[in-house]
């Protein structure tokens, strides 16, 4: 079989996919791409050195899932798996702590995954709340009157309507 070529459609899709609602879409994704990789479809070193702007992208999804307490574990457990694959030569900074969630014994999986402000750009740790270099909450924080989760862009709470910013 002859190696899968990925496109700028294709990369687009992949993660535009992987921040589907439908946890099957991401899990099959995920599943894809890394059955794609084990049989030399896709040929990640050359994937690496053609667009390491989706590697990096495509790596920030995948530990975005890692830490998103909202997903399922075997979702959790395939994003790490991938994770591992893409290896630790992307010039990585952070180093995070993860436990599978699965509810068997307790496995952490240290992964060393450099991530970047959404704001700014910059590089920052998984575990800030707050980006050093811009002050963007990277929480997004709760909504005072519902409680719900939220950007910390937003001007008006998507759960409950309230009103964040003044206009």
């Amino acid at each position: 079989m002859g190696k899968i070529i990925l496109g700028s459609e294709e990369k687009t899709d992949i993660l535009d996919k992987l921040a589907s609602e439908l946890q099957s879409t991401k899990f099959m994704t995920i599943r894809y791409l890394a059955a794609s990789i084990d049989n030399d479809e896709i040929d990640l070193d050359e994937l690496k050195s053609e667009d390491p702007v989706f590697i990096r992208d495509f790596s920030s999804v995948l530990l975005h899932m890692v830490v998103d307490s909202k997903e399922l574990p075997l979702i959790k457990k395939e994003a790490q798996s991938m994770l591992g694959k893409l290896g630790d030569d992307m010039g990585n900074r952070t180093i995070i702590e993860v436990n599978s969630g699965d509810g068997n014994e307790s496995t952490n999986v240290r992964k060393d995954i450099g991530i970047k402000c959404p704001n700014c750009m910059n590089d920052i740790s998984s575990d800030f709340t707050f980006c050093p270099s811009c002050g963007y909450n990277l929480e997004g924080g709760k909504c005072p009157e519902c409680k719900e989760k939220i950007d910390a862009s937003w001007k008006i709470c998507p759960h409950c309507g309230n009103k964040l910013k003044p206009e």
